[in-house]
Parts: C-alpha cells; sequence; structure tokens
C-alpha cells in the first residue's frame, strides 16, 4: 500500500485544514508527507510543526519566506506496532503557519497491525531436514529466510 502522503492544491481548498482517509498497515511502517506543493501558495509558509502522535518528539522546521523551495524536503517518519494491542492509530498531524498569519493544519491518520509470522518471514526456504528417532517421529528443520534469518522449528 503507498505510504507516500501528499498535500495538494486541492487541500488548500479547505479553510482550516485537511484530513486524508485512514489507511492500513502492518508492522514497522515508514511514512512520507511530501509537502512540496505547499510552497506555492500565494501566503509564503514561515513556520512548520509536525506531531506524529506516537510520543516521539515533536518537530518544529521555520523557513525565510525568501527561500521556499526548502520546503520541498519531505517529512520521514517510522512507526512501531503496539506492544499489547493488535492495532493502534496515529494521526501525524503538520501545522502550518504562513506570513499572513493563516494557520493549516494537514493530518494522514494511519492503523498499524502487528504484523504475522507470515509478513515478517516470507520467501522461506528450507536448509535443511531430518527425521528425528523418537516416539513421534518428529521433524527437524532449519529454514533460511529472504532476511537472512535462520529459523530452527520441530514438526510433529
Amino acid at each position: 500500500m503507498n505510504k507516500i502522503f501528499k498535500l495538494t492544491t486541492h487541500s488548500f481548498g479547505f479553510p482550516i485544514g485537511y484530513k486524508e482517509d485512514i489507511r492500513p498497515y502492518k508492522g514497522e511502517t515508514t511514512i512520507t508527507i511530501n509537502v512540496s506543493i505547499a510552497h506555492k501558495t500565494v501566503n509564503p509558509i514561515i513556520k512548520m510543526d509536525i506531531d506524529f502522535n506516537d510520543d516521539s518528539e515533536k518537530i518544529t522546521k521555520s523557513y525565510d519566506f525568501s527561500y521556499p523551495n526548502k520546503i520541498a524536503e519531505p517529512i520521514v517518519h517510522t512507526f512501531l506496532p503496539d506492544k499489547v494491542t493488535q492495532n493502534v492509530i496515529y494521526f501525524p498531524t503538520v501545522f502550518m503557519k504562513f506570513l499572513n498569519g493563516d494557520e493549516f493544519i494537514y493530518q494522514c491518520p494511519i492503523k498499524i497491525s502487528k504484523s504475522s509470522f507470515y509478513n515478517d518471514y516470507f520467501n522461506i526456504n528450507v536448509g535443511n531436514a531430518q527425521f528425528i528417532d523418537n516416539s513421534d517421529n518428529s521433524l527437524f528443520c532449519t529454514l533460511d529466510t529472504a532476511k537472512g534469518d535462520i529459523l530452527n522449528i520441530k514438526i510433529k
């Protein structure tokens, strides 16, 4: 699924702010907020405050309105799933302040679910397998993953 949120000129048509539809992801997720269109507005942006809503430090970016192209730098942040619950919803928010005193809020909510075994370990290959001489006639396997991990399992 697309992990890039792009502020568009359509978004600035709303008087106070714009909220994206919630997007679902699994596991550790890095999103990119592209606010490059913001420097093309009539009034220059002089300050942006970014709150990722995940207990990380808030970011403040101040801009010299003589150099609006600096706003073209994307905002990148990594979110982690919650350790207790299956799903967690974050509301990353960008607060923009313009030279004329106007303010605009851009919010892009995301829902992150815990990743499953199948998400974490895709493309598994059997590295080695052997039968164990016991009452269960178990099978011992060594599995190699695309991430370079080695998993040892016993199958009854």
